[in-house]
């Protein structure tokens, strides 16, 4: 009986979510309503589309965004498969942001914030299952 009860309290700490993890979800869910919002203002949206183009802009803001909604929901339920989209997701941008002319110092120093999420996920890799 005693080994039935700790096996449920250990799989049960394995999956309880660390405050960090709780907070970084909740920015990062703020921080995307916020990308998806600009997406939906004409203002915002067609400078981008006429300085790179149609294709350009979907691979450098709704995909990335997509991949971002996708990694957190993973994060929150505390997947490892949340982090390592959530790694794809920021080496994408800081791909297609190399390749947009932005230089290597812009496609990383757009990700900081994201590069902190990813540390912190894999900082907690081993509760995630």
């Amino acid at each position: 009986m005693q080994q039935t009860t700790n096996s449920i309290s250990k799989s049960y700490s394995l999956q309880k979510r660390p405050g960090v993890i709780t907070a970084v979800c909740i920015v990062g869910f703020i921080t995307l309503a916020f990308v998806l919002s600009g997406l939906f203002i004409p203002s915002v949206r067609e400078p981008v589309i006429q300085k790179y183009g149609f294709f350009s802009f979907i691979l450098s803001v709704p995909f990335p965004v997509l991949l971002a909604l996708i990694g957190l929901v993973g994060y929150w339920k505390m997947r490892k498969w949340g982090v390592y989209v959530y790694t794809a997701m920021v080496v994408f941008s800081i791909g297609i942001g190399f390749i947009q002319g932005g230089g290597l110092g812009a496609a990383v120093g757009n990700n900081i914030f994201p590069a902190f999420i990813i540390g912190i996920g894999f900082a907690y890799l081993k509760r995630m299952t």
